[in-house]
């Protein structure tokens, strides 16, 4: 009795349900309870366990998802960018029989053509600097809403920031720009560095413009300036020296901006 009120006063202990078992078959069914308890107990464990691992599955598939989107976007963007670029040996024969002849017309149309090809643009526009003023020299596409054929005299933010600077500039880059400027613009600097023109590009997404569109872009300029620049400070395209983005050092300009555009 007093072994049995013991184990009665810590019912949860195993000794007190043995010693009031009356044969072996309770003892039996009881150790039958223990296993099955031990076995459930396992079975939860290893249910959590399966749950945080799917939970962990669920995130890396939706981060593979939006990877996936993200390659597949990428993948289409180079596969119009290598449609683009293969292009005729006669196509590039031309544009350099232009761009580099005595026509400063057809050189800048030339500029433009080889601009919007390789950027995918929708419209892009050339304009000379006199040292007094910006004119137009070439145009191509519809530049706008609001002025679907460009303007001889007009305010754009974008390419006076590519002249003050004597880089390419991207509109996101320059403060105060607005829905009818360019959405990229390159200067087209002499041998000195002097500001000969400007080629200004629209209808560029800016998720779409990849760094070697933007260098393509300054070489085109760079290359323009054989035609646009006076002969003293014409450059040498066999000794250019690819200019910088903007964010990087420029040389300084001599040239002054457009009256009234700042």
């Amino acid at each position: 009795m007093l072994g049995r009120f013991r184990c009665g006063r810590r019912r949860r202990e195993p000794c007190g349900a043995i010693e009031r078992a009356t044969s072996g078959t309770d003892a039996l069914i009881l150790m039958g309870c223990i296993i099955v308890a031990a076995i459930s107990m396992a079975h939860a464990r290893n249910r959590l366990r399966l749950e945080r691992e799917r939970d962990a599955l669920r995130i890396q598939s939706d981060q593979d998802t939006t990877l996936i989107g993200s390659l597949r976007t990428h993948v289409g963007a180079l596969r119009t960018r290598h449609d683009r670029v293969d292009l005729a040996i006669s196509y590039w024969r031309d544009i350099a029989g232009r761009l580099e002849g005595d026509d400063d017309s057809a050189a800048a149309k030339a500029a433009l053509e080889l601009s919007i090809q390789r950027t995918g643009a929708r419209a892009g526009l050339v304009r000379r600097f006199d040292g007094a003023g910006l004119h137009n020299v070439a145009f191509r596409g519809r530049w706008s809403e609001a002025m679907p054929t460009p303007r001889d005299i007009f305010r754009d933010v974008t390419m006076t920031a590519a002249i003050e600077r004597a880089t390419t500039v991207v509109a996101d880059e320059v403060r105060g720009t607005g829905v009818d400027d360019a959405d990229i613009a390159a200067a087209v600097t002499a041998r000195d560095g002097t500001v000969v023109g400007v080629i200004a590009l629209r209808g560029i997404s800016r998720s779409a413009l990849r760094a070697a569109d933007i260098r393509d872009l300054t070489a085109t300029a760079q290359w323009l300036a054989i035609a646009l620049a006076p002969d003293d400070i014409r450059p040498d395209m066999r000794t250019v020296t690819p200019r910088r983005h903007a964010g990087f050092a420029a040389p300084q300009v001599r040239a002054a901006t457009e009256p009234g555009t700042r």
